[in-house]
């Protein structure tokens, strides 16, 4: 059995996956991980669709019943280590949006007000911090330009790097 590969076990009706298996699967089927049970499961009537899902991102897979092979597929090895980082990074950030909506749901009206207020403010700040810097990057690129006007034209490129700041400060300040 290769490590790269998404093992299921059959047991009664269902199948479960478990482990880094179980994350996969919780990422391209939407089945819940059970953190305390480190798996997932789900009935045996959706194995096509598991299947389907797996050979479709090319994700080697081995299905048993019990301890008895059933079948396998042989997919693409890189493509699992792909998928399960990236079904790793998914996973963390449900667990912290959950951790986050534990806390909100305790908030008053006033606290989630503050709070929204915080991330609105935190958005405009980080944004006009982007467009300055971006800006800048622009007129210092233009530096090069404006030495060969200096010699026609009667301004000189630190008045015009400094208009540029002023105007860019003013409007959003």
């Amino acid at each position: 059995m290769d490590k790269n590969s998404i093992v299921l076990y059959k047991s009664g009706k269902f199948y479960n996956a478990y482990g880094d298996n179980g994350i996969i699967l919780h990422k391209l089927l939407g089945y819940k991980f059970v953190s305390y049970k480190n798996s997932v499961g789900f009935p045996e009537v959706a194995i096509g669709k598991v299947k389907a899902v797996l050979e479709k991102e090319r994700i080697s897979y081995v299905i048993y019943d019990k301890n008895t092979f059933i079948c396998d597929y042989k997919g693409v090895s890189k493509n699992y280590n792909r998928i399960l980082k990236e079904s790793l990074k998914n996973l963390e950030m449900e667990e912290r949006l959950s951790r986050l909506q534990s806390k909100l749901d305790n908030f008053t009206l006033d606290d989630l007000e503050k709070v929204i207020e915080g991330i609105e403010y935190g958005i405009i700040k980080e944004w006009k911090i982007f467009i300055i810097k971006n800006v800048k990057k622009f007129i210092l690129g233009l530096e090069s330009l404006l030495v060969t006007f200096l010699k026609k034209y009667t301004f000189s490129k630190d008045k015009v790097y400094n208009d540029a700041l002023e105007l860019i400060e003013y409007y959003f300040s």
